[in-house]
């Protein structure tokens, strides 16, 4: 029995296949129900293939060479992860309150505890061997699965009751099984790159239809989500996708055939939602639902489809084509900066209408994330030099914002902070200048590695699914759910490459 593979396709299914599908008394304590199937998951499986190396190769013997090696065949990947988990067990010991560093009790469980069992699923994945297409089918099945699921909750209908023990006023942020409607949307986009370059890749049919439907009921998923990260994080990756893959001579039709599916799949909720009661459509969803916008979006992409045939043979059209599509984006990204900017500073009185909500920057911005980004980053500043550059300690956010603006935040706006909204001033103020420097360090050089490989590559797949979500953690908030699966990808790119080198 080869339990290399064994143990990596165990682990890929029960995270990917069972671990999104799974609950336990609806909703209530679901962060909690999650985070204990991850660890226990991660810890067990991690153990046994562990021992099984120690015993394989006797590494009980002749540590210090054995230690040697291992240094040297780690790649920068591997430690860049070590850095990361020294950052962790830093701010963990320079805490002043240890119990909630290492659980992280205050903060969805992301203490010192969760950087362990992270470590350790990297590990874990980097030591065993993954079937990719396994991967890819049992990935795609559970993401269909969750968002039909969703589909019913958002339609009213309360399947299992799993809404009995959530306030009446807090339902309408839980319709799938991953929990609120946020870490919903951090789940689309992190399978959505997936199925967008299966389609476009895979040379077996059953599994191309499978990718097809994925990304017809992703894209339902995203429209149902309500929240404007969801919307971020998968503008990211239809762009990411039609530089590399729309552009492509051998992949643009199916690139483009993949946006008409998403097309399509909003015709069809705009239909069922004719027929059926449901929630309420966030703004931009509503937008996205207008038939101007569907119906506009569905031409361009038939046109181009059709129009296809005649640039694939011309390299310098595509070029140009790839150019056009980084330089509008650049600028778009760019007008919009600037456009907070002016309307944040300079021209404060102007009457933007729903648009105030993402232009003026204040503490009503982001839906409060304004109030609590300011309220830590003055927090930040006020703090010692060891915290300013190791941190606070993990689950401490709430901490802080307790012991300084308490009276504010119950009197005023009647909500508790527990998290910053933004992984990366999470991680300021917790791990310090040192923790939130290793971990962008640790993603980035996950994202260049996997960029380098082929479009056909799985490790292209990763580094498309850190870059969306890298960004969208400007708005998201830190938790235990889905950050397994970015270990995982940051595993399965370094794998992907060996494999390559050794060919």
């Amino acid at each position: 029995m080869n339990y290399k593979k064994l143990c990596g396709n165990l682990t890929i299914f029960i995270m990917f296949g069972f671990y999104p599908l799974f609950m336990t008394n609806g909703y209530y304590n679901i962060t909690l129900t999650k985070y204990a199937i991850f660890g226990t998951v991660t810890l067990l499986i991690s153990m046994w293939v562990i021992m099984s190396i120690f015993n394989k190769h006797h590494l009980w013997e002749n540590q210090s060479e054995i230690t040697g090696k291992i240094w040297k065949n780690m790649t920068m990947s591997d430690k860049c992860i070590l850095a990361f988990m020294a950052a962790e067990l830093v701010a963990f010991l320079g805490s002043e309150n240890k119990y909630i560093a290492f659980t992280g009790c205050t903060n969805k469980y992301m203490g010192f505890f969760t950087a362990m069992l992270l470590t350790l699923l990297y590990i874990l994945i980097r030591c065993t061997e993954t079937n990719m297409i396994f991967f890819t089918v049992t990935a795609e099945i559970a993401a269909c699965l969750v968002v039909l699921f969703s589909i019913v909750q958002f339609c009213g209908i309360d399947l299992l009751g799993i809404l009995q023990n959530v306030d009446q006023k807090m339902a309408i942020n839980y319709i799938s099984p991953l929990g609120n409607t946020g870490i919903f949307g951090i789940y689309l986009i992190l399978i959505m790159p997936l199925a967008i370059a299966n389609f476009c890749t895979a040379k077996i049919h059953e599994v191309k239809v499978l990718s097809g439907t994925t990304i017809f009921l992703n894209y339902i998923g995203v429209l149902i989500a309500n929240t404007d990260a969801t919307f971020l994080g998968i503008f990211i990756v239809v762009i990411l996708c039609a530089v590399i893959y729309g552009t492509d001579r051998k992949y643009g039709k199916e690139f483009l055939t993949c946006l008409i599916l998403m097309g399509i799949s909003g015709i069809t909720l705009r239909t069922l939602f004719l027929m059926v009661d449901h929630r309420p459509i966030s703004r931009l969803g509503q937008i996205a639902l207008s038939f101007p916008f569907i119906t506009l979006f569905l031409v361009m992409a038939t046109v181009f489809y059709f129009f296809w045939g005649r640039v694939v043979d011309n390299k310098t059209i595509l070029l140009k084509i790839k150019k056009v599509i980084i330089l509008l984006t650049i600028g778009g990204v760019l007008l919009t900066i600037g456009l907070i900017i002016y309307f944040s500073i300079f021209n404060k009185q102007a009457n933007l209408g729903d648009a105030e909500a993402y232009l003026r920057m204040n503490d009503a911005w982001g839906s409060g994330r304004g109030y609590v980004w300011s309220r830590l980053l003055k927090i930040y500043a006020t703090e010692s030099v060891w915290q300013k550059v190791f941190g606070a300690g993990q689950g401490m956010v709430l901490v802080q914002m307790l012991q300084n603006y308490k009276f504010e935040m119950v009197q005023e706006l009647k909500y508790i902070y527990d998290n910053a909204h933004n992984v990366y001033i999470h991680y300021l103020c917790t791990l310090g200048i040192f923790g939130v420097g290793t971990y962008i360090v640790m993603i980035v050089n996950a994202i260049l590695d996997g960029m380098e490989d082929s479009n056909e590559s799985f490790a292209k797949i990763g580094a498309i699914t850190l870059f969306a979500c890298a960004v969208t953690d400007t708005v998201s908030i830190l938790q235990p759910i889905t950050v397994p699966f970015l270990w995982i990808w940051m595993a399965l790119i370094q794998n992907n490459k060996e494999k390559i080198k050794k060919l």
